[in-house]
């Protein structure tokens, strides 16, 4: 399992993922940066699944399926979780562009 990345070294990491090429941008840190990122991954065809904690201590929780693609079984392919949505909703795009995870181009 790779190290998970966290604050200005996600960001990076998502904004190359996602073809953005201002690193004026922080959507593991806020929350209005990380809907681009929720907005981003509808138009290119995935399914978001976002969860507050239920209890105190528990994460946030972000999840991405292709549309179409997988058998929505209640549970998102592509996963992600931290101590803020913004950070959550980060690892599970990231997770879901990765190379090697991606279904978006394949038919």
């Amino acid at each position: 399992m790779t190290k998970e990345l966290v604050g200005r070294e996600l960001d990076k990491a998502l904004a190359l993922a996602l073809g953005y090429r201002s690193f004026a941008w922080h959507p593991s840190e806020r929350i209005v940066d990380a809907w681009q990122v929720v907005e981003v991954m509808m138009q290119r065809g995935f399914h978001a699944r976002l969860k507050t904690p239920f209890e105190s201590g528990q994460p946030f929780f972000a999840g991405f399926t292709p549309l179409g693609v997988s058998g929505w079984n209640g549970r998102p392919d592509h996963e992600g979780s931290g101590d803020s949505m913004p950070l959550a909703i980060c690892r599970a795009a990231l997770q879901a562009v990765s190379p090697a995870n991606s279904t978006e181009t394949k038919e």
